[in-house]
């Protein structure tokens, strides 16, 4: 059977009902750990990570976009831990405006990417595509 990676980012997930999952650990971000087949909690989808704020629109409407779709995501809010800011200008290249978006390891870029992608019906492909990546 093929290895199963994730990379560790420390945060909360959120699962298709909305609610919240605390995930945190001696790892450092970015480090690849083998995944049991009982973690992987849903098939076919991928693990999403977005760098959002609390008060910005746009972290919301991608956030409500993957909401309609019915996708789990993991959300690190850098106003709430600012430890993390650092960590998201690092893994986008730099970038410092949010939401920043990754699926599957893959910067997306921010919402208008996100939106971009939905509209030329990539977004859909994207996850599909990537579906043998695990989710947290």
């Amino acid at each position: 059977m093929k290895q199963q990676f994730f990379t560790v980012i420390h945060g909360a997930s959120r699962t298709r009902s909305g609610s919240r999952a605390a995930h945190a650990g001696p790892h450092r971000p970015g480090v690849r750990l083998p995944v049991k087949p009982a973690v992987l909690t849903l098939r076919g989808m991928v693990p999403i990570t977005l760098y959002t704020k609390s008060t910005c629109p746009f972290s919301k409407k991608a956030k409500q976009l993957l909401d309609e779709k019915g996708v789990p995501y993991e959300e690190i809010a850098i106003d709430l831990a600012p430890s993390k800011r650092d960590e998201m200008i690092a893994v986008s290249d730099g970038r410092t405006t949010v939401p920043q978006i990754f699926i599957a390891g893959r910067h997306i870029g921010g919402y208008e990417d996100l939106l971009k992608l939905e509209s030329m019906g990539q977004l859909d492909a994207l996850l599909e595509r990537s579906g043998d990546q695990p989710s947290l």
